[in-house]
């Protein structure tokens, strides 16, 4: 006999997703002794304790919790597209949670979200924007359906699929000597100051690539963001290894950026749209999959 519920399953997540029981209690609109009560009799009914309660220090799941919090995560996902699709309508409806390596976002999200909302306006869609490794662990734990990400440093459980070869290039500041040239190979700009950026796993692919080719860089500049990177550069600070190509040789803050293409032999980025071998893969997320990958085909046939 069933003795969970599916309040006790989205109980337990928001708790989970929260640092306390009180903050988890405001955003249910309910008691903490609700709560309470309620993960008492999860953890009776699963026969695992899931959370370590701490007075001073909040809640920490268990290895058990994280393990249990996957699986509701992904019953309630369910449950929710049983709600959304009992009526028979063909349109897709529901909710979409995609995330995307941060520094990718501005350049491809807006883009897919909106193109995807005209063909699916009934697909509720969110985004969150993070590091690649953070990703990772969201979709592991069930918190995203999908992620679009470069195919680095990635971990067991994901599946991929390929969206793009993006092949990496250097920025300089746009009256650089070698601006007109428009090519050069990384060892030329081997002893003047580069500008790294730093974003889970950006920075440790490039050191490798470099040394790769028995090159060592003078990093004199760490940026964790992007465009952060393209201002200093813009500025004359140095030059930076990239794989995003932006529209605009613009940087935020008025300056402006010329782009090299490298003459050495290196392989590209790869662009991957990865699920959760463990996850169901719903309708709304194949949708979406298939979306991205039209999308990037026809940019690829000009």
């Amino acid at each position: 006999m069933l003795r969970l519920t599916l309040r006790q399953l989205e109980y337990f997540v928001t708790i989970a997703e929260s640092e306390t029981l009180a903050e988890a209690g405001g955003k249910l609109l309910v008691s903490q002794s609700t709560l309470s009560q309620s993960l008492t009799e999860l953890e009776v009914a699963v026969g695992s304790q899931l959370f370590i309660r701490r007075r001073s220090r909040g809640i920490s799941l268990t290895p058990s919790g994280r393990e249990t919090l996957v699986r509701a995560r992904d019953v309630l996902r369910q449950a929710s597209d049983i709600q959304w699709n009992a009526g028979g309508s063909s349109e897709l409806r529901g909710p979409l949670a995609i995330g995307c390596y941060i520094s990718l976002a501005p350049r491809i999200i807006p883009t897919l979200l909106e193109t995807f909302s005209a063909r699916h306006p009934l697909v509720d869609l969110a985004f969150s924007e993070q590091t690649q490794d953070l990703l990772q662990n969201e979709l592991l734990e069930g918190a995203i359906d999908v992620a679009l990400l470069f195919d680095m440093e990635l971990r067991p459980g994901l599946l991929g699929h390929e969206l793009a070869r993006i092949p990496p290039h250097l920025i300089v500041r746009a009256d650089h000597p070698l601006a007109e040239r428009g090519h050069v190979r990384l060892a030329e700009l081997a002893e003047e100051p580069m500008v790294l950026l730093d974003s889970p796993p950006s920075a440790e692919n490039t050191l490798a690539t470099y040394h790769a080719l028995g090159v060592e860089p003078k990093v004199a500049y760490t940026a964790r963001s992007f465009e952060t990177a393209r201002s200093l550069v813009g500025r004359g600070f140095g030059y930076a290894f990239m794989v995003q190509r932006p529209a605009d040789s613009l940087t935020y803050d008025g300056g402006s950026v010329a782009r090299l293409e490298i003459d050495d032999d290196l392989p590209p980025a790869r662009l991957m749209l990865l699920v959760s071998s463990r996850a169901r893969i719903n309708e709304r997320t194949r949708a979406f999959i298939t979306h991205c990958e039209a999308h990037f085909a026809a940019l690829a046939a000009g």
